[in-house]
């Protein structure tokens, strides 16, 4: 609920590309901020580099709980 709190205390803060806050992000920006916000120590990684990393443990789409990072493929094509 923490990591909640704080993502959603920055609602409406301005895409900046490049950006880790406190008052613009970009995407991972945004991750990395609210992570670290609650105690989690990690690097600021791309999109890409959150979902390839073994430090997050996998969970199926029947036990997301609010908090979690879901990644999406498209296949390559891009």
């Amino acid at each position: 609920s923490a990591l909640i709190a704080v993502a959603s205390s920055k609602l409406g803060c301005p895409y900046v590309w490049g950006s880790k806050g406190p008052n613009s992000f970009d995407c991972s920006g945004f991750v990395y901020y609210c992570l670290r916000s609650v105690g989690v120590s990690t690097g600021r990684l791309s999109a890409q580099g959150y979902a390839n990393t073994t430090k997050w443990p996998s969970v199926s789409t029947s036990s997301l709980k609010a908090g979690d990072l879901l990644f999406f493929s498209d296949g390559g094509s891009r």
